[in-house]
């Protein structure tokens, strides 16, 4: 990676910058010095080098430059003199290549020298790296290591493919020194105070370019300062400040150590108090321990008397009255028992005798069950056989009645038949002439009714023709009225909201914007963000005379919305169509389209345009004469907070920032595609025409020209400022309306005609439809009636027909008769049959049925008996439980008292073995009597009774918990104590002290600072008088006068010029501040004036000019050329010009050196 560039801040020439920084480092370090002591550290002063006087010799100056594989040269060596150099050469030659090697070979990056976007593109085409040396003369007093370089430094700058480069540092010779440091060729760009970024030492194309057409007086500022390194002076100044600004932080922070050492002192201090206090602890606790000691040999041998009184208790009291009342209970028990086995012994028996009594009911229940089956399928056969003899009598007597009705039928129906033949057909004929009635009714009902409906749907189209008719007529009223009232409000009509708004309604859309936005008022709480639109209410032109151009690039987009989402984008296509039903409409009665709209995310940053995208400066772009954030009225305030919405849009899909515009179609092709004699300006898409919004563009490697379609003598560009043209566009807009209500009027008289002539063609229809429903109907009815007179003729004919059959049915039927009186003859031997078996098994169900009741009876009271018995057994056995039961737990509680004596006595045992040990350790303690002594000389400190051993034992923990936190706390003896506590006030006292000198420094930092920065005040004013005054002396040359007005507080530079030739007989020029109203040849001419001013104020070896007299004509030339001939031999210093033009008939003399390039060759 290649090294940065040196630091500008150290290239600063002033002797005052360099003083200042030093004196300020020197008083910074003595208090850092003197506040060591209370650990106060401050970040050291920036190493500065001491100010050079004027350079001697050639020291610094570039004694020859080598380019190998370098952007256009594939080798290069030129050779320069100390003094003045020209380097000459046609357009492409690589004149400027020579100046960006110089700069890249001593540290530029190859953005600041914008001739690429990284180093890598600096290498020739076709080549895989490339490198450039600058050789550096090193000679006299102010030699760079003179004992290792020699009389010439050589700078290699190697620049792989990749992007890497690195520096090799070699003598005249070409022995390599040292492989690339940065801070080697820092070291060597800040000895010789070079500084390739300071626009005087190195004056490229653009830098000259920008200061020729920049209008901007914060430009011209920045040049002004980065050239006399004023802005070098003021950051170093800055940032001593800084430092006193960090140290003095820094010593209010180390004087609050002051506190900790002032709190160790007080601590120490009570320490020392309360190592008395610990004391009389001690011996409180001495007096705790020996009154606890005897205190547990009192509470053992209380216990030892109350375990001996209740074990007395237990054995002498409690266990005899428990046996005695177990022996009770096992009397109860055998009682109970043998009450239970005389129960036990009846229930046996009754048992038995159930048993026995069980089988035979259970024989006699099957019997039973036996019998009752056969009774009934006795009853079921006897049932089947009577109702068989009953439905053969039933169907003997039927078929005699129909035998002797049939034979009465047939008698009666011989003459009918004929008769009722004859009708039928008669019948017949008037059915199908009914039908054919029914048919051509039907047609006749169907042809009214299609007659109707299409009568019907007219009527409703000519209805809705006519409404909206109606509704186109009342819009342009309403719209003409509006636009007349503007008309008469003169400019304030034209500028208000509503028509702001209005001019954007395209013919093709029909919508007024006044109601859209009064559709989405009504909804504005719905909306996450209120939309903007129509775009063009919200941008206006800095000048009314790109209004054609901007509206043929634009135009697509001006009557468009802007909303933030998708769910914005849903509501105002709503509000759309609530806007449109509200009375909006084309011409002709046809519905309006709803505007276009675009999604954007509202909170999107404004777009950061890099300056290599960009068209040259001097090209008018569409984006730069457009004002975004306009407010039609003061209810669209939000569309000047989203002014960067409608840029982004206009950048993304119209690229404003790429769209030309030029005075003239000429000029606009001349811009957008070249000419022969150059190619088109770089990053634009399209130009566009002042005058007839004319657009060329190149479509591949064709010019492509697009005439504007609109009429623009008869219509004005929306987006025109011009009072005039908005009146314009107003009166044309009343004159369009009117036509509009009188078309609309004629249309709907019209429609309304024919409105009225549907309704009355439908009414004609309807009753029409309504007279051939009541034939059809009639029709119908007519056919139904004969339908049902044929039927019943035929039911007829048929029931004669088959009566003049019923003499041989008679006769089969009386035959069938006499089998069935035979078959039931039979069925009655039958029925007979069973009812005999019927009895018999009624008899034999009944004997089954009486046994088992009899052995049921007497089940029932042997049942009963044994119920008894079993429940008195249930009640003795209870008892004989209850009785265990309480056996037992009497037997349990016993064996609990006699474990409880037993314990009693092991206690009694262990605590007169205690209280034995207790005695003796208590003796090892003190002696009673030495208790009973502490008692009296404490009892009054210590909160509790000599008996009460638990609170004995807690008082004396605390009390050694308090005398463990005092030791813990002191840590160490009185004695060492006591020094501890002098030894703290000591330090305090010290600290305190040296704190109070640091502080009286930096007091005096401050002052010093203060000095400085005035002195840097008086300085930056006599720079400004004297770059002013030398650079009315250069502009005088020409008989012109020049002055320079710097405003430090504004950071702004206006540059007055007043030329000889505008103030011609002898009256006084007048004075112009905008360079970009002067002729090319003049403002070349101020700039190197200013460039020449400023010149005075560097100290660098060498000094460069590309092109310093493009645009000069021969006169401007001469008169430049002089001048910087005269300045270059009045400053010991080495100058290199470049220009196009020839110049060897123009300079000469020793010390100058004219050298001229050939065309580059690939």
């Amino acid at each position: 990676m290649a090294p940065p560039p040196p630091t500008k801040a150290a290239l600063a020439s002033h002797n005052f910058n360099r003083t200042a920084a030093m004196d300020v480092g020197t008083t910074h370090d003595a208090a850092a010095a003197s506040a060591q002591e209370v650990k106060a550290s401050a970040p050291s002063a920036s190493k500065k080098r001491k100010a050079p006087a004027q350079l001697s010799g050639d020291a610094g100056s570039v004694h020859k430059i080598r380019l190998v594989d370098f952007m256009c040269h594939h080798h290069l060596e030129i050779e320069l003199d100390p003094n003045i150099n020209f380097i000459t050469g046609q357009n492409g030659s690589g004149k400027s290549t020579i100046l960006t090697a110089l700069c890249v070979g001593l540290g530029a990056t190859a953005k600041s020298t914008r001739r690429g976007g990284s180093i890598a593109e600096l290498i020739r085409n076709g080549a895989s790296s490339a490198t450039v040396e600058v050789w550096l003369n090193n000679g006299g007093p102010d030699a760079y290591k003179p004992e290792q370089f020699g009389s010439h430094i050589v700078i290699e700058r190697r620049i792989a493919e990749s992007g890497a480069s690195r520096w090799v540092f070699k003598d005249g010779a070409g022995r390599k020194v040292c492989d690339g440091r940065a801070s080697e060729l820092e070291a060597i760009t800040d000895l010789f105070n070079i500084d390739v970024s300071n626009p005087v030492t190195i004056m490229s194309q653009d830098s000259s370019r920008e200061f020729l057409h920049s209008g901007s007086a914060h430009a011209k500022y920045r040049f002004f300062t980065k050239a006399t390194l004023i802005d070098s002076v003021s950051d170093a100044l800055g940032a001593a400040s800084a430092q006193i600004d960090t140290m003095d932080s820094m010593f209010d922070d180390k004087v609050q150590e002051l506190a900790p050492l002032k709190e160790r002192y007080k601590e120490l201090k009570q320490q020392h108090k309360d190592a008395l206090v610990l004391r009389e602890l001690a011996e409180r606790l001495d007096a705790l321990q020996k009154i606890l000691a005897w205190s547990y040999v009192r509470k053992l041998a209380n216990d030892v008397a109350r375990d001996k009184s209740k074990a007395a208790k237990l054995n002498d009291k409690n266990l005899p009255k428990e046996r005695d009342l177990i022996a009770n209970v096992e009397k109860a028990i055998a009682q109970a028992q043998e009450n239970l086995d005389q129960k036990e012994s009846v229930i046996n028996e009754y048992s038995s005798v159930m048993q026995e009594h069980q089988a035979k009911l259970t024989s006699a229940s099957a019997d039973h069950r036996v019998a009752k089956k056969d009774l009934q399928q006795a009853k079921t056969h006897h049932l089947a056989a009577k109702k068989k003899a009953t439905d053969h009598k039933q169907r003997i007597q039927q078929m005699r009645e129909k035998a002797n009705q049939t034979r009465r039928s047939a008698e009666d129906s011989g003459g009918a038949i004929a008769q009722l033949q004859s009708e039928i057909a008669q019948l017949s004929a008037d059915v199908e002439k009914q039908r054919g009635d029914v048919k051509a009714a039907n047609d006749t009902n169907k042809a009214a009714q299609k007659e109707s409906d299409d009568a019907k749907k007219n009527a409703e189209q000519a209805k809705t023709r006519y409404q909206d008719a109606q509704r186109e007529t009342n819009h342009s009223r309403k719209l003409l009225v509006n636009a007349e009232a503007e008309a008469k409000g003169g400019a304030k009509g034209a500028g208000s909201g509503t028509q702001t708004l209005r001019r954007w309604a395209h013919a093709q859309t029909g919508i007024d914007p006044g109601s859209v936005w009064a559709a989405i008022f009504h909804r504005r709480t719905q909306f996450h963000r209120l939309p903007v639109g129509p775009i063009g209410g919200a941008i206006a032109l800095t000048e009314s005379r790109y209004g054609k151009a901007a509206e043929e690039a634009m135009s697509q987009f001006l009557s468009s919305y802007v909303v933030h989402d998708q769910h914005d984008a849903k509501l105002l296509q709503t509000c759309f169509a609530q806007a449109a039903g509200a009375g909006s409409s084309r011409a002709g009665g046809q519905r309006p389209e709803h505007p276009s709209y675009l999604v954007m995310n509202f909170d999107t940053p404004e777009h950061r345009i890099d300056a290599s995208r960009l068209p040259p400066s001097e090209v008018t772009t569409l984006m730069s004469v457009l004002t975004f954030g306009e407010v039609p009225s003061k209810e669209l305030a939000h569309f000047k907070d989203n002014a960067k919405v409608v840029k982004n849009l206009l950048i993304d899909h119209c690229q404003i920032e790429r769209t030309a515009i030029a005075r003239t179609s000429q000029d606009a092709t001349r811009v957008a595609c070249g000419d022969g004699s150059r190619r088109p300006l770089p990053n634009i898409v399209a130009a566009y025409a002042e005058n007839d919004g004319t657009k060329s563009f190149l479509r591949g490697r064709t010019q492509a020209t697009i005439r504007s379609q609109k009429d623009w003598a008869r219509q004005v560009p929306r987006l025109a400022v011009a009072k005039q043209d908005m009146s314009k566009y107003i009166e044309q807009q009343i004159a369009q309306l009117r036509t509009s209500v009188t078309s609309a009027a004629e249309e709907e008289s019209f429609c309304k005609n024919k409105s009225s002539q549907a309704d009355g063609a439908a009414h004609q229809a309807l009753q029409r439809c309504k007279h051939a429903a009541d034939a059809v109907k009639k029709a119908q009815q007519s056919l139904s009636r004969a339908e049902g007179r044929l039927s019943n003729a035929n039911d007829s004919l048929n029931s004669a027909t088959a009566q003049d059959q019923g003499m041989n049915e008679c006769d089969a039927l009386l035959s069938t008769v006499a089998q069935m009186e035979v078959e039931l003859l039979q069925y009655t031997g039958q029925l007979e049959e069973m009812n005999n078996r019927l009895q018999h098994a009624e008899e034999r169900e009944k004997g089954a049925n009486d046994v088992v009741q009899k052995i049921t009876l007497d089940s029932q009271g042997l049942f009963q008996k044994n119920e008894s018995t079993q429940k008195a057994i249930s009640e003795a056995s209870a008892a004989v439980e209850k009785h265990q039961k309480e056996l037992s737990q009497r037997r349990e509680h016993v064996e609990g008292l006699e474990k409880k004596s037993q314990d009693f006595a092991e206690s009694i045992e262990q605590l007169e073995k205690a209280l034995v040990e207790d005695r003796a350790k208590a003796s090892l303690v003190c002696p009673e009597s030495d208790a009973d002594k502490a008692w009296d000389d404490f009892s009054n400190a210590i909160k509790c009774g000599p008996d009460e051993t638990d609170a004995l034992a807690k008082e004396l923990q605390r009390t050694q918990l308090r005398v463990g936190q005092e030791e813990e706390n002191l840590g160490m003896t009185f004695e060492e104590l006591t020094d501890a506590m002098q030894h703290a006030k000591m330090q305090f006292d010290t600290a305190k002290e040296k704190f109070k000198a640091v502080s009286k420094m930096l007091e005096s930092l401050k002052e010093s600072s203060s000095k400085r920065q005035k002195r840097f005040e008086e300085m930056r004013t006599l720079q400004r008088q004297q770059v002013s005054h030398r650079f009315n002396g250069y502009m005088g040359r020409k008989g012109h006068s020049g002055k320079l007005d710097v405003d430090y507080d504004n950071k702004t530079v206006d540059v007055s010029v007043a030329l000889a030739h505008h103030g011609g007989n002898g009256k006084k020029a007048t004075a112009t501040t905008d360079t970009r109203a002067l002729s090319g040849g003049e403002r070349s001419f101020a700039t190197m004036a200013f460039t020449l001013a400023l010149g005075d104020s560097t100290e660098s070896p060498l000094r460069a000019m590309d092109e310093f007299d493009v645009f000069m004509d021969a006169v401007n030339r001469r008169i430049s050329m002089e001048a910087l001939l005269e300045f270059a031999r009045a400053n010991a210093r080495q100058f290199i010009f470049l220009t196009p033009h020839d110049v060897s008939n123009a300079v000469g003399g020793p010390g100058v050196k004219v050298q001229t390039l050939q065309a580059a060759r690939p």
